[in-house]
């Protein structure tokens, strides 16, 4: 029986080449897509699980309200934190503390800046799958001044040499002696580790003598590992009680308060967007519309199938009475249609394996992302297509089957078989749902594209272009002498003809702030403390970036006071409880016992993207300052201009790696991922479109034939072309124009969601949903045109000479 079905299908594709090719073809395209979004999603969802203990893993979240306002929301906590909790309840096996930090590591001549370095609790290695593969296993970073390095950072110092045992020197001063080498983590970790120095060589400073009784500085990701078993809803329960008996007391004092929330491992990359994140974060949101782009341009491609199978009811009834006339049973022919179906979704999905198989460079190319063919197979996306794959090709085939087992061969054989409008009502239904899922795709490729645009072109209050940065010196000696030394190589850099100016910072815009205080007006209530960021600067950096002053003055070497000045931003200003900018200048900040002038309000700016809200910025005039240089370029060649700040550079720094970097890409990074998305969304509805419109062009293809003979008469009384081109295409216009009423609403909903994760963004006009729809359109009848054009244009009697 099965090699009857089986011969009876290959005869019919042979049959209807176009017709099976169409299918094939945007259910092959359709599958194709959702195999590459789909393996996008594993491997976002993937990050960190390479950790054995991931269930068990939790990251401490830390929350800090003043005056029932929050003032931040960090992933990373304070240092008492870890010890505390390990202490007081039972249900925490371990805890490590990161500290990241980056450090100039130098060994025999070989200097590198490494950016991923933590200072980290022994236990790291017990919570984190890190496996040490050279060194000491048990305790490898037990001792002060010790060090494990990953396989590639040993590799760039030491090469195919042991290194255990071997000393790096760090940022000029101390000796890490290295004592383990583990395995590069991959790289889909929420947090990359090239260097773990030992924890307790803070025990070895003496500002950091009572460092782990401190609740108030908070640089230190926390993770705990929790027994096996632990209900961690109950143990997040426990946590009002362990604030109230460490912090309580002073927190009332400060009218303040605190939350500790556990952060499951497996949900930081996309679910977690806060301050001092070790990396970029994904974006749960985006992954969760990819997803929705798959499922849409599956059921696209499933519903061209049935249009397609089931517009050819008059072809195939024929078929049909005869079977049943020679003894065919219903369910016979209800089986040897599901068996076509499935056929016909079996070969789309070895063309849709072959063509994500090839396709898959580019992809990776158009993500960012290393995307790995076995993280898609072993995760649960992969069992979840191809439960879509069988369920789908079950339903896709079910209809069709059914329609068309269902004609009576008598009415049929007798010629009688009327029925071409049979199932048209639910054709046209699903030409309405396909069309308008595409209008949706249209719609919010076009929004995406506008948000980043928006993100792109928006004034951020300061100017960036032609500015080169570079890292600050650090091993410079005696930081006495270190004035002198920048004062002459700054001189010295405006001497290169290429070179406008040069001003120092402790940060630049589109880099996360770490340094906060809690600040006061001096005539404020002693509760009213804001926690702000502060950047240092010297007298040339609001100049250099073109930042405007609301009120006030800059910074100025005719004040020798301003070395305990500040100039704050308009967020910082609103939050202090000044009336307005002018009310602020000349009066004072409290830091603690310091005091601070204000001598200017600034106009706001963005320190970070537009994904993130203004924060509270104080700026302090510190001339010696020296964490980056921002090097402001005239319009000059930029090669020969680079090639004499390195030398100038290097001769005035010996000791210190030439890094840097343009502030305009270092700005857009944040961008980055946003861009990516707005590419796979375009791609991905792109593809939708294309096979929405295989399917319409196969509909109006086999609408036209049925119409042969109507053609035919009207052109014999007196049709032109252009009546003809208008008859055949209006069906399907009217039926597109109803998916676009449709359409609209949804994208509204959809799309204003995704807008809302931004706190400056584009806004929905009607011209969005008139342009979408307008395209929409015009894909459509561009589709249809050549079968309703070569209609028009056809002589009427091929039609009429069998009549």
């Amino acid at each position: 029986m099965l090699q009857n079905f089986f011969v009876s299908s290959i005869r019919f594709f042979q049959k209807h080449k176009v017709f099976t090719f169409l299918n094939i073809l945007g259910l092959g395209t359709g599958m194709a897509a959702c195999i590459l979004i789909l393996q996008y999603v594993a491997y976002e969802k993937s990050y960190d699980h390479y950790n054995e203990k991931i269930d068990r893993i939790y990251r401490v979240r830390y929350d800090y309200i003043k005056n029932g306002e929050v003032q931040f929301e960090c992933a990373a906590a304070t240092p008492a934190v870890g010890p505390a909790m390990k202490k007081d309840f039972p249900e925490i096996e371990e805890f490590a503390r990161l500290f990241p930090t980056s450090a100039i590591f130098e060994y025999e001549g070989i200097t590198f800046k490494e950016e991923k370095v933590h200072i980290a609790d022994p236990a790291v290695f017990k919570i984190f799958t890190l496996n040490i593969i050279k060194g000491n296993k048990e305790k490898p970073i037990d001792e002060p001044f010790t060090m494990a390095l990953s396989e590639s950072t040993a590799k760039k110092y030491f090469g195919e040499t042991d290194p255990i045992g071997k000393m790096i020197r760090a940022d000029g001063e101390e000796l890490y002696k290295v004592t383990a080498v583990y395995e590069d983590h991959p790289e889909n970790s929420h947090i990359y580790m090239d260097a773990l120095a030992s924890y307790s060589t803070f025990s070895t400073y003496e500002w950091a003598e009572n460092m782990d009784q401190s609740w108030g500085w908070y640089d230190f990701n926390t993770y705990v590992l929790v027994q096996e078993g632990t209900d961690i809803e109950l143990l997040q329960a426990k946590i009002p009680d362990f604030i109230e008996r460490h912090r309580g007391e002073k927190l009332r004092q400060r009218n303040g308060e605190v939350r500790y929330i556990y952060q499951p491992l497996a949900d930081i990359h996309l679910f977690s967007n806060l301050l001092q994140e070790s990396e970029p974060p994904g974006d749960g949101e985006a992954v969760y519309f990819l997803t929705l782009i798959a499922i849409c341009i599956l059921i696209i491609a499933w519903v061209n199938f049935v249009n397609l199978s089931t517009s050819r009811s008059l072809e195939r009834a024929k078929e049909v009475g005869i079977r049943k006339v020679i003894g065919a049973f219903k369910n016979q022919l209800i089986r040897q249609f599901m068996y076509e179906a499935l056929l016909v979704n079996i070969l789309s999905l070895v063309f849709a394996v072959l063509v994500a198989f090839l396709s898959l460079s580019f992809f990776q190319d158009l993500t960012g992302k290393p995307l790995d063919l076995m993280v898609f197979l072993k995760s649960p996306y992969f069992l979840a297509f191809l439960s879509i794959f069988f369920i789908g090709s079950l339903l896709s085939g079910v209809y069709p089957a059914f329609f068309l087992s269902s004609f009576n061969p008598v009415t049929v054989l007798k010629g009688s078989f009327g029925s071409q409008a049979r199932g048209a009502t639910l054709r046209k239904g699903l030409v309405i749902v396909q069309f308008a899922a595409s209008v949706i795709l249209i719609a919010g490729t076009i929004l995406v594209q506008r948000q980043i645009n928006f993100m792109k072109n928006y004034d951020l209050g300061f100017e960036m272009d032609q500015t080169l940065i570079l890292n600050g010196a650090e091993i410079v000696g005696a930081d006495s002498l270190y004035l002198n030394k920048y004062q002459g190589f700054k001189k010295r850099m405006m001497d290169i003809p290429g070179v406008e100016g040069i001003s120092s910072s402790s940060s630049i815009p589109g880099r996360e702030i770490f340094w906060t205080r809690g600040f006061k007006w001096a005539k404020a209530d002693e509760n009213a403390e804001i926690i702000s960021y502060v950047v240092g600067i010297d007298h040339d950096f609001l100049g250099q970036y073109g930042l405007e002053l609301a009120s006030g003055r800059n910074f100025s070497k005719d004040f020798p006071s301003d070395d305990s000045a500040a100039i704050l931003n308009l967020a910082a200003m609103e939050k202090l409880g000044f009336p307005n900018q002018e009310a602020a200048v000349g009066e004072y900040l409290k830091q603690g016992d310091d005091r601070y002038k204000i001598v200017g309000v600034l106009d706001s700016y963005h320190q970070m993207g537009l994904d993130k809200e203004l924060y509270p910025i104080v700026m302090r005039l510190i001339p010696d300052i020296r964490s980056f240089y921002s090097v402001k370029l005239k319009d000059w060649e930029v090669s020969s201009t680079l090639k004499d700040i390195e030398e100038e550079y290097r001769s005035t720094f010996p000791n210190d790696p030439f890094i840097f970097f343009f502030l305009d890409d270092y700005f857009n990074r944040q961008y980055v991922s946003f861009v990516q998305f707005g590419k796979v969304f375009g791609l991905f509805s792109f593809l939708g479109i294309v096979i929405a419109c295989l399917g319409l062009f196969g509909l109006s293809s086999y609408s036209t034939l049925q119409r042969t003979r109507e053609i035919g008469i009207r052109k014999v009384l007196g049709a032109s072309a252009s009546q003809i081109f208008r008859l055949l295409s209006w069906d399907f216009l009217f039926l597109i124009i109803i998916g676009n009423v449709i359409a609209w609403p949804a994208t509204y909903f959809v799309m204003t969601r995704w807008l809302e994760s931004f706190p400056k963004r584009t806004e929905i006009g009607i011209d969005l949903f008139l342009i979408s729809g307008v395209i929409g359109v015009l894909i459509a009848l561009i589709t249809v045109s050549y079968q309703s054009t070569k209609a028009g244009l056809s002589n009427p009697i091929n039609a009429l000479k069998s009549e």
